[in-house]
């Protein structure tokens, strides 16, 4: 079976992997201990409507209750656990520095690409981690010539693109 004719099904399951596998990798030392609330488990429609749960992922940003955040495709918030991390690798790679980047840097990335291919079932040379969408895209468009007869590609179901002449 083609990736394609599961996609409706196996979305949701996906990107669940890559949000978990991308936290976990990258937040797992900051965030032992942290009070993290449990996986839920059960029906979507129970998990979405446990406000216990959505209380406590809630309590893990630190944020303005000035506002409600609904641009989350333009600015993202990381989590509390996550931002400390962030902070604590960022000093890592600073103090490290070209010693960092000539000589762990690689063997960091193929870790990470492990456990996230580990997560949703793929190998690790299935998996391309891209610092954002622009990158993914140019990628991706730039590899369309290598596709062969039988390879699958994973695409949203739709894609809306805004043009400004401002």
């Amino acid at each position: 079976m083609h990736l394609t004719e599961t996609m409706s099904s196996d979305r949701r399951s996906i990107l669940k992997g890559l949000a978990a596998a991308a936290v976990t990798s990258l937040a797992a030392p900051a965030m032992a201990g942290e009070g993290l609330p449990a996986q839920p488990t059960g029906a979507a429609a129970t998990i979405a409507t446990d406000n216990t749960y959505w209380a406590a992922v809630r309590g893990l940003y630190a944020v303005t209750p000035d506002v409600v955040n609904l641009e989350n495709g333009f600015w993202g918030i990381m989590a509390e656990p996550v931002r400390r991390e962030f902070i604590r690798q960022t000093d890592m790679v600073n103090y490290q520095n070209t010693y960092y980047a000539r000589q762990r840097a690689g063997a960091d990335f193929e870790a990470v690409r492990t456990k996230v291919a580990q997560a949703v079932g793929a190998a690790p040379e299935e998996i391309a981690l891209t610092r954002g969408a622009t990158e993914a895209l140019q990628l991706l468009i730039g590899g369309y010539n290598k596709l062969k007869p039988g390879d699958s590609v994973l695409k949203p179901t739709s894609i809306t693109i805004r043009c400004s002449t401002r």
